[in-house]
């Protein structure tokens, strides 16, 4: 069987073999996305909350014994699959970003206990950083959205305003945060944001 060059790993949803995350970005990033992807993970072991496999192009961290992150890489079901690609987490590109999504990674954070460290972020001028990228409920997002009961999604006051849409059919139900193709400065914030959150979970 011939696999599409653009869809490596694809088997790894029903291998046993756990992916090192390091080993698949070289075949997705390439330039500074690559960098920045790589030291990131980098980031992550040092600091004791490695990225663990999870399902295909998909690696997690955990901490306290709950989710904190989690990195995807593009997805496939199998390398027939394309006109089936599981794109969704990429739908957050920014317009300047000319790189296709089959060439891109998302971060998403997991920020449960927000509320303990809303003035904190404020005071270090993030609270942009944080709602531009918090994950809303949209319609014709099947493997979430419409069939799971979410729309139209949650109201969370946030930094004093309403945020209306807020999606819940996140795994594990919390409000997370998707951040794609970050670079090196968005990259230090979403490290605050894990730091600060770890914090609250203590």
């Amino acid at each position: 069987m011939m696999i599409p060059e653009i869809y490596p790993f694809w088997e790894q949803s029903k291998s046993k073999t756990k992916t090192m995350i390091e080993d698949v970005i070289p075949y997705y990033l390439t330039g500074e996305n690559q960098k920045f992807a790589l030291d990131f993970v980098a980031y992550l072991r040092t600091n004791k909350v490695k990225p663990t496999w999870a399902v295909q192009n998909g690696w997690t961290g955990k901490y306290k014994g709950k989710v904190l992150y989690w990195i995807r890489l593009p997805q496939v079901k199998s390398p027939l699959d394309e006109h089936k690609p599981s794109h969704a987490h990429f739908d957050r590109i920014k317009p300047s970003d000319a790189i296709h999504w089959t060439k891109s990674y998302v971060i998403t954070a997991y920020l449960s206990n927000i509320e303990n460290y809303e003035e904190i972020i404020q005071v270090e001028g993030l609270q942009n950083f944080v709602m531009d990228n918090v994950h809303l409920c949209k319609p014709g997002r099947k493997d979430n959205c419409d069939t799971k009961g979410c729309m139209p999604g949650e109201s969370k006051i946030l930094f004093g305003k309403e945020m209306k849409g807020l999606c819940r059919g996140d795994l594990y139900a919390t409000m997370t945060a998707w951040f794609v193709n970050p670079n090196d400065d968005e990259q230090k914030h979403i490290k605050r944001l894990l730091e600060l959150e770890m914090q609250a979970r203590k």
